[in-house]
């Protein structure tokens, strides 16, 4: 069986060059773009050109079988991410934070409930 590349438009770049996706999320909106590597500037620039061509085919709208391929790549990603130690301890860490916060808010509103109490009835 022969390896292959992969299956993401960023995988027909030239041998020795790489791309990854860099998305940084802010409160209101969010900046993403296209880390490009390469030995060469030539690499550079023809990695650079096949990044955008695949961006801007993307942008025109995903087929039926490229949507359905990115969903479950993302369901096979969050199911994996709990068998590791880092990734049980994000999952359980976020579980554990909420869990407090809603603790935090009961025992908040049942302060305030007993302090309008003591005032109204005194």
């Amino acid at each position: 069986m022969k390896w292959s590349k992969g299956l993401s438009p960023l995988s027909s770049l030239p041998e020795g060059s790489s791309a990854q996706v860099v998305h940084l999320p802010y409160s209101d909106a969010t900046l993403f773009g296209v880390l490009v590597q390469a030995s060469t500037v030539e690499a550079v620039k023809e990695a650079s050109k096949k990044a955008v061509a695949a961006l801007q085919a993307t942008s025109k709208g995903l087929k039926p079988e490229e949507f359905a391929s990115a969903v479950a790549k993302a369901k096979f990603a969050a199911a994996n991410a709990i068998e590791s130690r880092e990734g049980l301890a994000n999952v359980l860490a976020s579980k554990v934070c909420i869990f407090f916060s809603l603790i935090n808010l009961d025992l908040n509103n049942l302060f305030a409930a007993s302090f309008r109490f003591k005032f109204l009835n005194h």
